[in-house]
């Protein structure tokens, strides 16, 4: 939880009747959400993932309630007084995902305007202010949203961690099981199958191997904090595996690039999530690796916030 606003700045909230804009953004991991005016920002909370796919319904609408009311709260403001409310949130492209958002907004923010977007396109408004450029999101999923100065877009990757996530949380996870694992069997020292053993509180090689595939499995993305603070140690398994997912998520934007910028024009390149914030070493390889294929690009070096661009988008309504 976040403090935001002194309370002299909440009763002129109240005393103006300013109206407000309500911003979430709904990770795999967690929900963030920012309540503004038309040029502050009043009040930060962060709650519980709400996205169905991976807590369920009711998890997910009591992360999105207790976020609300935790925001009006913290600026001592109303329901009334929001204007409009924006959600950028994995999978906001799915018929389940927008009937359930529909239904719950219908009772938490009754008649008011409320716009459901992908986790990539607050993101990049965020990243870009709603101008040219390629944005790659790893958290504990990963996706790639590029719009160019023609305003054609093009989104990559993002389809789950079965068939794509390649470079996210997720993605690291499992494959430092894998690797891990597999470096065992060949009879090489593995400290990370200690740490993960130890992570996952099992007592052997064979019960993590019985664990990790079972169904649903275990989540692999919560192994990553593990990894980067090995990486940051520069332990040489954990740099690789960072090394390359930054190789894997230069993969995922280099076709957008080609598809959008094929004259070779100057592209900006940004980038948003956990993982992507949390290690330098990938953040490093993933800049090295499309460098290597493509030149005239722009690296912003700042992370983007993503529920800072769906207040942007709230504001524009």
């Amino acid at each position: 939880m976040y403090v935001s606003v002194p309370p002299i700045m909440h009763e002129c909230v109240t005393k103006l009747g300013m109206q407000l804009y309500l911003a979430i953004d709904g990770g795999g991991s967690k929900t963030d959400l920012v309540l503004g005016d038309a040029t502050r920002e009043l009040a930060h909370a962060t709650m519980s993932s709400c996205k169905i796919q991976r807590v369920g319904r009711d998890a997910a609408y009591e992360a999105l309630r207790s976020g609300i009311d935790e925001v009006l709260h913290i600026a001592s403001a109303q329901k009334e007084e929001i204007a409009c409310c924006c959600i950028g949130i994995s999978g906001g492209e799915l018929p389940e995902t927008k009937e359930f958002l529909a239904g719950a907004f219908r009772e938490l923010l009754p008649a008011k305007k409320n716009m459901v977007f992908g986790d990539h396109v607050i993101a990049h408004a965020a990243a870009f202010h709603g101008g040219p450029g390629v944005l790659v999101i790893s958290g504990t999923g990963s996706i790639v949203y590029g719009m160019n100065q023609r305003g054609q877009g093009m989104r990559y990757g993002g389809r789950g961690p079965q068939i794509s996530d390649e470079g996210s949380g997720y993605w690291i996870g499992r494959r430092a099981v894998a690797l891990a694992v597999s470096h065992d069997d060949l009879g090489e020292e593995s400290a990370l199958l200690r740490e993960i053993i130890q992570e996952w509180g099992v007592q052997s090689k064979a019960e993590l191997v019985a664990l990790a595939n079972e169904q649903p499995g275990p989540d692999f993305a919560a192994l990553f904090p593990l990894i980067e603070k090995a990486g940051a140690l520069n332990d040489d398994f954990a740099c690789e595996l960072l090394g390359a997912a930054g190789r894997e998520l230069a993969k995922l934007v280099f076709p957008v690039i080609l598809r959008l910028w094929p004259a070779g024009e100057a592209v900006r390149v940004a980038g948003a999530g956990g993982v992507f914030r949390s290690s330098q070493e990938l953040r490093q390889s993933f800049e090295t690796q499309l460098n290597s294929k493509r030149g005239n690009l722009e690296f912003v070096q700042e992370v983007a916030d993503p529920v800072l661009g769906a207040l942007l988008l709230a504001r524009r309504g």
